[in-house]
C-alpha cells in the first residue's frame, strides 16, 4: 500500500509540472520597449529607439510631436507644444508605447552685455535680453525707478539705484528671434546698477501662454571712480646683455586695454636697438605682451639681447593704455614713457691703489699694512667693488678675474693684512668689477720691508 501511494504522488507532482509548463507558455507576455527622454521642452528633439529587431518597425505618435524622421528600429521627434505625447511602435507580432511629458515653459529672462557689464558716465554698451519661450510680441521695457514709488526688484524694501543722465532705448528683437532682445544703455552719474523693468511679457500659447505684468532684469554697472596705478620696481637705466628685465603695475580693480581702435586689443612695450648683420648697422624691434591673471597686476619681461655686443642704447615705448572695465583712465601715469636703456659692455676704468703701514703699529712687532683700491669709474651702471690678489714678488701674476681668489671689497672700503717685517718684496694686485661683472684691466703696486725692517709703500 505504501509503494502504490508513493507512485502516486510522484504521477501527481510530474503532472503538476507539467501544467506549470504549459500555463507559462500559453500566458508569456512580450513587448516592445522603446528608450529615449520622458521629459522634453517644446521644440526640443529627442531619438527612440526599440533595440536590435528583425521586423519592419511601424511608429505611431499622438499628441504635440512630429516625426522628423524615421530609420530602421530608431524615431526622432520634434516636440511642438507642451502637453502629453504617447509614441507607439509596433514589428506586426509585438507592441511597445512610451508617454512623454512635454513642459510648460514660462516667463523667465536672463541678461547679457556685449562689452565688459559696466559703463561710465555717457558710455554706451548693449544689453541682451533672452527669454525663456517665444514671446507674442516685443514687449516693453523702462529704467524702474522713474518715479518715486518704484521699488526695487531684486533688494527688497529698498529703491533702486538711479544714475542721473542715464539713457535706455526700446527693445528690438535680435535678428528677427522671438525670445531674445536688445536695448542700448547709456551710463549716467554715480556708482551702481541701475535696473530695468520689462512690461507686458507674453509667452507664445504653445509653451505656456503665461503672462507677467513686469519683470525686472538688472542693467550695466554704472562705475564713475576712477581707479588707482601702483607702478612696480623701477628698471635700472643701464642693462647688461642678456639681462632678464621686467616692467610692471598693480590696480586697485581690474583693467582692459583702452580699445581706442578695433585693432587696439593689448599693450605692448618695445624696445629697439641697432646690431651689426654681417658687418652692417640694422636696426631691430623687440616687443612684449603686458599680461595678467587677474586682470589687475599687469607685467611685461624682456631679456637683452645678447646679439648687442658693444654698448648701445635700446629706444623704450609703449604703445596702448589701460582703463577700467567701464573706460575710465587712472590717476598718474604707471609707467609714462620708460626711460630708454643703456647697455654696459665695457668694465670699470683701471683702478689706482695704495699700501701703508697702519701707524699704530709697534715696530718691534708684526705690522698692519692697509691697502686701499680707488679712483675706478664705470661708465655704466657703476663699480661694483673690487677683488685683490696679495703676492710674493716671485710668484705669477694674476691674468683675468678668475685669477682672483679673495672676497669682493665694496668701493670705499680698504683692506687690513698683519704683515712680517721680515725682509721682502710684495706684489698688490687689483681688479675692479661692475654691477653686470664686467671687469677692468689689473692695476699693480708694490711694497717692500728692508733688512731693518723699514717699510716702502706705493
Amino acid at each position: 500500500m505504501k509503494n502504490i501511494l508513493n507512485i502516486s504522488l510522484m504521477l501527481l507532482a510530474l503532472g503538476l509540472i507539467s501544467a506549470c509548463e504549459e500555463s507559462l507558455e500559453s500566458s508569456d507576455f512580450k513587448r516592445l520597449f522603446i528608450v529615449g527622454a520622458q521629459s522634453v521642452s517644446p521644440e526640443d528633439t529627442a531619438t527612440y529607439t526599440v533595440g536590435d529587431t528583425n521586423n519592419t518597425i511601424e511608429w505611431t505618435v499622438e499628441g504635440p510631436a512630429t516625426m522628423a524622421s524615421s530609420t530602421g528600429n530608431s524615431v526622432k521627434l520634434t516636440f511642438t507644444s507642451f502637453g502629453d505625447v504617447k509614441l507607439s511602435a509596433s514589428n506586426g507580432s509585438y507592441d511597445g508605447w512610451v508617454d512623454i511629458s512635454v513642459a510648460k515653459i514660462g516667463v523667465g529672462v536672463t541678461t547679457s552685455y556685449f562689452g565688459s557689464g559696466s559703463v561710465n558716465n555717457g558710455g554706451v554698451d548693449t544689453v541682451f535680453f533672452t527669454f525663456d519661450a517665444p514671446l507674442t510680441a516685443t514687449p516693453d521695457i523702462v529704467i524702474n525707478g522713474a518715479v518715486a514709488s518704484d521699488t526695487s526688484g531684486f533688494y527688497k524694501g529698498k529703491a533702486p539705484f538711479i544714475s542721473t543722465g542715464d539713457d535706455l532705448t526700446d527693445l528690438a528683437a535680435y535678428k528677427a528671434s522671438t525670445t531674445k532682445y536688445y536695448a542700448l544703455y547709456t551710463g549716467g552719474a554715480g556708482d551702481g546698477q541701475p535696473e530695468g523693468r520689462i512690461d507686458g511679457v507674453v509667452v507664445n500659447d504653445d509653451y505656456s501662454g503665461e503672462e507677467a505684468d513686469s519683470v525686472f532684469v538688472k542693467l550695466q554697472m554704472v562705475d564713475n571712480t576712477v581707479p588707482i596705478a601702483t607702478p612696480g620696481d623701477a628698471v635700472a637705466d643701464v642693462v647688461a646683455s642678456g639681462l632678464d628685465i621686467t616692467y610692471s603695475v598693480s590696480f586697485n580693480e581690474a583693467m582692459r586695454p583702452t580699445m581706442a581702435t578695433e585693432a587696439d586689443t593689448a599693450i605692448f612695450i618695445y624696445f629697439e636697438y641697432t646690431r651689426k648683420v654681417n658687418g652692417v648697422d640694422k636696426v631691430v624691434e623687440d616687443s612684449v605682451e603686458f599680461t595678467s591673471e587677474d586682470m589687475m597686476a599687469w607685467s611685461a619681461s624682456y631679456t637683452v639681447s645678447d646679439s648687442i655686443a658693444d654698448a648701445a642704447t635700446i629706444l623704450v615705448s609703449i604703445e596702448g593704455d589701460w582703463v577700467d572695465l567701464a573706460g575710465n583712465a587712472y590717476i598718474n601715469g604707471p609707467l609714462g614713457n620708460p626711460p630708454n636703456l643703456t647697455v654696459d659692455a665695457v668694465g670699470p676704468s683701471v683702478p689706482t691703489s695704495a699700501a701703508a703701514e697702519l701707524s699704530a703699529t709697534p715696530v718691534d712687532s708684526d705690522r698692519w699694512v692697509v691697502l686701499t683700491p680707488d679712483n675706478s669709474a664705470d661708465v655704466g651702471i657703476g663699480v661694483a667693488g673690487y677683488y685683490y690678489e696679495l703676492l710674493d714678488e716671485d710668484e705669477d701674476a694674476p691674468e683675468s678675474i678668475d685669477d682672483f681668489t679673495g672676497e669682493l671689497v665694496k668701493a670705499g672700503d680698504n683692506v687690513k693684512v698683519l704683515m712680517s717685517t721680515t725682509e721682502a718684496t710684495y706684489d698688490v694686485y687689483w681688479i675692479a668689477v661692475d654691477k653686470y661683472g664686467y671687469a677692468s684691466d689689473i692695476s699693480t703696486g708694490s711694497f717692500s720691508y728692508d733688512a731693518s725692517g723699514v717699510f716702502t709703500g706705493y
